[in-house]
């Protein structure tokens, strides 16, 4: 699934394999769980309430107490404290679980709801690494907020209709701008951490099939391998991967979204480029951002010429 993140219109859409084996449209009718595409939401709201992208978090192995009993999920993060943009370019679950309830639990409804996911967003914990359902549809949606600078979009599929004389049938109204859900500061600072976890992280696959260009994004995967994901932004680009079985079930043991989704977006970039698709756009920080080398051990900026 793909969106022109300014205007909303959609660029490809591919609900299944063959439409003569299945009717079931997997861009629009499936909902299935996140997992960690959540985690960008959590870092805005985290953003919104004064932290900064290098403040430390935690991501201590103190299990949380919930109303169900004490829960912590599982991490493959040594760490125990993490600046935050450590924290969504490794994508620590423990980090995000604990951040969620100091934000409180409700955070990351708020967020969504801003970013366009319709479903039910649970007040639990376990919503911080992505325990709800949304469409992929709604996700590259959501993440198209994060490359155009804040602005709502409601993907659409027709301009307009004409007879086969050309009259005029029906256009698609230009309704008014959009609404702005997240200043321009926030909505580019998620997306300068996600470009780290194209260059470094959990996507880091996406370079590894070859593509090179401007590019960020987030993985996602949940319980027991049954749900890959990945959404990736090119400066006038956000498309999204879904893998998966329309029955849940595992797909590859010890495989999610990195290895599994990622890859086929950088296929399908690659492809493009090969087509002469070529973005020559780039994304400009909004003033009031400031970029600083830093320890990601600690989140301290480093002085000039430090090489630490």
């Amino acid at each position: 699934m793909a969106v022109d993140p300014y205007s909303g219109a959609v660029r490809a859409w591919v609900g299944g394999r063959a439409f003569q084996e299945s009717q079931f449209d997997r861009v629009d009718q499936a909902r299935r769980q996140v997992g960690s595409l959540v985690k960008p939401f959590l870092v805005a709201s985290a953003l919104r309430r004064g932290l900064t992208i290098l403040t430390p978090v935690s991501a201590d192995t103190v299990p949380i107490q919930s109303a169900t009993g004490p829960w912590l999920p599982a991490d493959h993060v040594e760490e125990t404290v993490l600046p935050l943009r450590e924290a969504l370019v490794r994508s620590s679950n423990r980090a995000a679980a604990h951040l969620a309830m100091d934000l409180g639990l409700d955070a990351i409804r708020t967020v969504g709801r801003e970013l366009g996911i319709e479903g039910p967003i649970p007040a639990v914990p376990a919503t911080a690494i992505g325990a709800f359902d949304a469409s992929l549809l709604e996700m590259a949606g959501a993440y198209a907020v994060f490359g155009n600078g804040g602005r709502a979009v409601t993907p659409y599929l027709i301009d307009r209709i004409e007879a086969r004389d050309g009259t005029l049938l029906w256009e698609r109204a230009i309704a008014d701008r959009e609404p702005v859900v997240l200043d321009r500061v926030t909505s580019f600072v998620v997306l300068d951490a996600m470009r780290d976890v194209v260059d470094r992280g959990t996507a880091f696959s996406v370079r590894a099939s070859g593509y090179f260009g401007p590019a960020a994004g987030k993985t996602g995967t949940t319980n027991d391998g049954r749900d890959a994901w990945f959404v990736g932004l090119t400066p006038d680009l956000v498309a999204g991967v879904w893998v998966g079985h329309d029955t849940p079930d595992q797909i590859v043991a010890n495989r999610g979204g990195g290895a599994l989704a990622a890859p086929i977006w950088g296929r399908w970039m690659r492809a493009l480029e090969r087509e002469g698709v070529r973005s020559s756009a780039v994304w400009v920080p909004p003033v009031g951002v400031e970029y600083v080398r830093y320890d990601p051990a600690t989140g301290e900026s480093l002085a000039s010429g430090c090489n630490a």
